[in-house]
Formats: structure tokens, C-alpha cells, sequence
């Protein structure tokens, strides 16, 4: 039965005036008491993350109750076409594998910019700021050794030009590749939470489900393959690499294909990111992205995003399409602050004490106030 046929036979049950300020009472208390939470207490990512799940209707006010729409079992999914991942730090948190593969290959090939005796090292902190404002892999090397020197190697004692400099490049990105897919052949890396459940509930209601990655097509096919299985790869609508498009994000082109590839209209899909180098490019494609952020881009800036959370565990393809269809349902799950307190920005409010106030603070007694009267 198409989408639209099960829509048809559904019921059509119209809202009482009961429902209909049942359903307004449940905004103002669930919105102005997260958003009094959000704005009194928490800054940046926190506070987007907290009014995102008020956005799609975690329900601590819903719990007992199901809204009126809900009840008469009006589906929505049919307004999402797609659902399209991004691979690193999406998928899998995979930014730290690929610093150690990088170091490795430096290593290997002994390469050392001028002036350096010891090979390139990328530490951690660097490797994250490289990655968030370069992005993939050959980029962030020529951009490195452009600023810090071409380097000598086992490869090239010194580069006579740029085509040595291609061959070096290209050279140091495949030896890199492979050692990257050793690390996750090693069977000690696995998807990120409620990746493939959110895959999974799309295919099983028939929207379609793509990966677009920036980085090599063979290092994204290794990594798929070996982390959601081959029967949900060769499942995937549409797949596409950095090798696939002539411009890497930021730049919009990989997400216009993908959308050209399923057929789907860009408004009608979202993109689940990780960074803001991919917010902006599936942005600049015309379609709502919501970000997951890891440990390396979590203090970037995403108000851009139509949502933002620290991991997909606890988020559902309902809650993804509530936002698709901007459908404010303003409350939030009972455990909502356990999941931002593992984001690491934040503490919950217990035995007067707040990561960012103190007791004595005449925020903190406000908000105290706040909490007191909304819950």
C-alpha cells in the first residue's frame, strides 16, 4: 500500500475544544519552563541542544497522554523523502582513528617539514581545529605543509614541483587509507547510538536513506561495510563519496547530487551532520540539517541547525519529521538533563549546586523559582 493510501485510511478525527487547550496548556508549561531552563542557565550548544528536544516533543507532559493528532493516528512520515548521513562522526565517532592513521603515515614515510628532525605529529586538539576548518584529508595536508613547509620524505628528499607534490600527497592519502581501514577491520569501533535504528525505521516506512562522506570512496565503503553490515549497504538509495564531486563541503555540490540521485525534493529531506562544515553544505543545499556532535565539534556554532543533540539514542524518526513539518510540541523528556549532562555542558540542579551558578546568585534563585512554579 503507497504512503498516501495508508494516510487516506486513516481515521479522521477532528480536535475538541478539550484537545485543543489541552494541547495549549502542554506548549506554555512545557516551553516556557525548558526555555526558561535554557536561557537562565545553560550557553551555546547546551541550550540549543535543550530547546531542540523541546522542539520535537520530548514528552515529560506527554508521558500519560498522546496529543490529539497522535491519538487519531494521523501519520507525517509521508512529508520526509529522505534521510541522509554523513559517515565520519556521524556514523561512527571517527576523528581520532583517522589522527592516529595520519601520524602513522607520517611516520612511515619520515616525513619531516623544514627544520624538524622528528616526523609530523598532529595532536589532538590540533588535528580537531584542522579538521574542522579544512576538512578532508588531501586538503588538510596541502594546507598544512603550505604553511609549515613541504616536507622531505623516504618518497622525495625535496619536491622539484607540483606534480611531485600531487604524487606526494596522493601517496601519503592511500597509505593512510589503508592503515585507517586496519583500525576498523579490528573490530573495536562501532556505530555511534541510534545510527542504524534511525536507518532501519526509515527503510521500514519507506523513505529512502543515503551517506554522503567527504572523505575517500574506498576508506567510506570499508567503513560502512564493515558498520552497518553489507545487506543495509547495499540497502543505502544513494551513496557518495568526496571522490564523487568535483567540490568538498562546505561547498553544497555533494548534497545537490545526492538530492538529483533520490529523486527527492530538498526541503523534504534532512541531513544528520556533525560539524559545521557539513551544516553549511547541506544548508546551501536547501535542506534542514540536524547535528550530532562529537567531543571535537562541540563548541561550534549550530544555530543554523534545525536541531542539535549530543547523540541520536533517544531521538526517533517521529521527532525527525516533527521538525521537518515545524511542528512546535514544546515539552521535554523526563531525562532530558541526563542526556545533556553527558554531553558535558552541563549539571543538573541538585542540592543547590549548577556548574555555571552559584546558590548565592540571583540567577540561580530565579531560576529556582522557575523550575519550582513550571514543574
Amino acid at each position: 500500500m503507497a504512503m498516501d493510501e495508508k494516510q487516506s485510511a486513516l481515521p479522521k478525527v477532528k480536535p475538541t475544544v478539550v484537545d485543543i487547550l489541552e494541547e495549549a496548556l502542554i506548549w506554555i508549561r512545557g516551553g516556557c519552563n525548558e526555555y526558561l531552563m535554557a536561557v537562565l542557565l545553560f550557553s551555546g550548544n547546551a541550550r540549543l541542544e535543550l530547546w531542540s528536544k523541546v522542539h520535537i516533543g520530548y514528552g515529560r507532559a506527554r508521558q500519560k497522554r498522546a496529543p490529539w493528532n497522535v491519538r487519531a493516528g494521523c501519520g507525517v512520515r509521508a512529508s520526509l523523502d529522505a534521510l541522509v548521513f554523513d559517515c565520519d562522526g556521524v556514523i561512527l565517532e571517527s576523528e581520532d582513528l583517522h589522527r592516529r592513521a595520519y601520524n602513522a603515515t607520517f611516520e612511515n614515510f619520515e616525513v619531516r617539514c623544514p627544520g624538524n628532525k622528528s616526523p609530523v605529529v598532529w595532536s589532538t586538539e590540533f588535528y580537531d581545529e584542522l579538521q574542522n576548518q579544512i576538512g578532508g584529508g588531501k586538503p588538510k595536508m596541502r594546507w598544512y605543509f603550505n604553511r609549515n613547509g613541504w616536507p622531505s620524505s623516504s618518497l622525495y628528499s625535496s619536491l622539484k614541483d607540483d606534480d611531485e607534490k600531487v604524487q606526494l600527497i596522493d601517496t601519503l592519502q592511500d597509505w593512510k587509507t589503508n592503515k585507517y581501514k586496519d583500525i576498523i577491520a579490528s573490530g573495536a569501533v562501532e556505530p555511534r547510538p541510534g545510527v542504524l535504528r534511525l536507518m532501519d525505521e526509515a527503510r521500514d516506512m519507506g523513505i529512502k536513506v543515503a551517506v554522503c562522506s567527504a572523505a575517500t570512496k574506498s576508506s567510506v565503503v570499508f567503513c560502512l561495510t564493515n558498520l552497518l553490515g553489507k545487506e543495509r549497504f547495499q540497502q543505502l538509495d544513494c551513496f557518495l563519496a568526496g571522490d564523487d564531486v568535483e567540490e568538498k563541503k562546505p561547498n553544497p555540490m555533494i548534497y545537490k547530487v545526492a538530492v538529483e540521485k533520490l529523486g527527492a525534493t530538498p526541503d523534504k529531506c534532512i541531513v544528520i551532520e556533525d560539524s559545521v562544515i557539513g551544516l553549511k553544505a547541506a544548508v546551501g543545499a536547501g535542506m534542514k540539517c540536524v547535528v550530532t556532535f562529537t567531543s571535537s565539534t562541540s563548541k561550534q556554532d549550530f544555530s543554523e541547525a534545525a536541531a542539535v543533540f549530543s547523540s541520536l539514542e533517544t531521538v526517533s524518526l517521529d521527532h525527525l519529521v516533527k521538525l521537518l513539518d515545524e511542528r512546535v510540541i514544546a515539552t521535554v523528556k523526563h531525562d532530558c538533563f541526563a542526556d545533556i549532562r553527558d554531553s558535558r555542558c552541563v549539571q543538573l540542579l541538585q542540592l543547590g549546586k549548577c556548574k555555571r551558578l552559584k546558590p548565592t546568585d540571583h540567577s540561580f534563585r530565579v531560576s529556582r523559582l522557575c523550575i519550582k512554579i513550571f514543574y
